[in-house]
């Protein structure tokens, strides 16, 4: 990835730490921890603690070592052994530059082991004290490697209170709101994603730890800005409801069609469609608006966590995912079989899927995050949580709804293809999820044209909304090996008039940009909405999107990519 390749170039600059000692080694993930011989006896190992300030914890470099106790002792690679895992040691200093206990510190702050292309790392991402560091393989956006220096002073006994006096005010800052990587990470920095790359992940967390591109820190306060004012909202579930839909029940999610009015007879019979036009009076069936406050709260506030570590993001975040799945009081049955009723007409339809399919994969990333290790996610709710989803997909996969959604021809179809993707790659089903994913091309040959606009939605009163949402579909996950990629299968693929994902972004770019005006019926164009899938078609090589990146205007509540890269339908939030 370009975040990737941008990190790791840095890893070759050799540099001491401003202060060569003596000296605090802190592991980036949580900077109120220290790097610790347990003794200073040959053998004794070293791990991980909190910072006291003692002289178990005060290093310096000097000769190409890292020394401690009085520069008599130095960290050591265990028996000389290259292969990762391998930990580490206190050994006696050599006078002949024993090779076991050579390092340097880089300009990304990497600990590398000189002329062994590894480095120190935190085994595992747990800062839990008695972790036992080791060597493994140098990853330059790896934040497990690394690692920050501050100076200790000298050793004595008030630059030891002085040090964990300053403990004490890190853990205290984890509290608050702002937008600083907190002292208490999550256990693995590694989720198992679905549509967002993992990698990107781990790279964007290495990149606020590093504190270079000011743009990860401006990214960072605008979700975490979001996160908090999700805190004091929720948790919603379709047990609340005061109006039951025809034939539903209380845990049954119900939605009336949003786009169809009364006549104008006795009984309001038949209703009749206004194509993109909200009849008010839907909103008496409050799932829809809960549903859509669920989606995003979950997402926001668990990415707020994996970045912070601030245990009230995770919290939030889990009670809310617990709530609608997984506590069987208030959980949702695993179906849409009342979703966008018509009145007079049917209790259901097959095209309400839409209202999960469109985002529901948001929720599949929060649940992989908060699977890290999230105060307060339990191995009951994870279980919980993926067994809803075995059921969902099953309904999705054999009922007459879900075939006739996954069937449709327009942006229906494709929405439906992209959820059961992803739902089958986190539910372990990739067989079913590769199958989804090749679908993929055939929507690409079928509705984008060769200029890239896609016509079955051009006409709509909503179309430039329409068409950016439908290029959303580039969220479809890939196949395995590399299961939590966005579509990258699908990048490269074009139909036999050359249709393209890379052509239908092309085809928005100039109205969001404002080189030229949308030419189509728009009830409420919004250029920013844009601006996610203009992201993805640059990171995956578009020159067209690379050079339009810069001129789209930014969201409400600030541009997340960096943080969170996969293609958000941003239109809602105009509202």
């Amino acid at each position: 990835m370009r975040y990737q390749s941008r990190l790791a170039s840095s890893s070759s600059t050799r540099r001491l730490p401003r202060t060569p000692g003596p000296l605090f080694i802190e592991p980036g993930l949580n900077n109120g921890k220290c790097l610790t011989a347990a003794s200073n006896a040959d053998g004794a190992i070293v791990t991980i603690q909190t910072c006291t300030g003692s002289t178990a914890q005060t290093w310096t470099f000097t000769g190409g070592s890292v020394k401690i106790f009085g520069n008599t002792k130095c960290l050591d690679v265990t028996n000389g052994s290259t292969a990762n895992g391998n930990k580490l040691q206190i050994w006696t200093c050599s006078t002949n530059n024993n090779p076991n206990q050579q390092f340097y510190y880089t300009s990304d702050k990497h600990f590398s082991w000189t002329n062994h292309g590894k480095c120190i790392d935190v085994t595992g991402g747990s800062t839990a004290d008695g972790n036992r560091p080791q060597i493994w393989d140098c990853s330059g956006p790896n934040p497990n490697q690394i690692w920050n220096t501050s100076p200790s002073g000298s050793t004595s006994s008030s630059a030891s209170s002085t040090k964990a006096s300053s403990v004490s005010s890190t853990k205290a800052s984890s509290t608050s709101s702002s937008a600083t990587p907190s002292a208490t990470p999550p256990a693995s920095t590694v989720p198992n994603t679905v549509v967002i790359d993992s990698s990107r992940l781990v790279a964007a967390k290495a990149a606020l730890v590093l504190g270079a591109d000011p743009a990860y820190s401006r990214a960072l306060a605008a979700l975490t800005s979001q996160a908090d004012g999700w805190l004091n909202q929720g948790p919603w579930t379709v047990t609340s409801k005061t109006v039951l839909g025809p034939g539903a029940g209380i845990h049954d999610y119900t939605s009336q069609a949003p786009y169809f009015f009364p006549s104008n007879t006795s009984n309001g019979c038949p209703y009749v469609e206004q194509d993109g036009v909200h009849n008010p009076q839907v909103d008496v069936y409050t799932d829809h608006a809960n549903r859509a406050s669920m989606f995003q709260s979950a997402y926001i506030l668990s990415l707020a966590w994996y970045y912070t570590g601030k245990a009230q993001y995770a919290t939030k975040a889990g009670q809310v995912l617990r709530t609608w799945f997984v506590d069987s009081a208030t959980a949702q049955t695993p179906n849409l079989l009342h979703a966008q009723f018509i009145p007079c007409a049917n209790t259901g339809r097959s095209i309400g899927i839409i209202d999960f399919s469109q985002q529901y994969t948001d929720l599949l990333d929060a649940a992989a995050i908060l699977a890290t290790g999230a105060p307060g996610w339990t191995s009951s709710d994870i279980s919980g949580f993926q067994q809803w989803n075995v059921n969902y997909l099953n309904w999705l996969e054999t009922s007459s709804f879900g075939m006739s959604e996954t069937a449709a021809t327009n942006n229906h179809g494709t929405f439906a293809i992209m959820q059961s993707a992803a739902i089958a790659l986190f539910t372990g089903n990739t067989a079913l999820a590769t199958s989804k994913a090749n679908l993929g091309k055939t929507r690409i040959a079928s509705y984008i044209s060769a200029n890239g606009s896609q016509p079955q939605v051009r006409a709509r009163p909503h179309s430039a909304a329409s068409t950016t949402r439908h290029t959303t579909w580039l969220r479809i996950p890939d196949s395995p090996p590399s299961p939590s990629t966005s579509a990258s299968i699908l990048w490269g693929y074009k139909g036999p008039q050359g249709q393209s994902i890379f052509g239908a972004v092309d085809f928005i770019i100039p109205a969001a940009t404002g080189a030229s005006q949308w030419q189509y019926p728009d009830l409420n164009f919004t250029a920013f909405s844009a601006s996610d899938v203009i992201h993805a078609a640059a990171d995956a090589g578009d020159p067209k999107a690379v050079a339009a990146v810069g001129k789209v205007p930014t969201p409400p509540g600030g541009d997340l990519w960096l943080l969170r890269p996969a293609a958000e339908q941003l239109d809602a939030l105009a509202s």
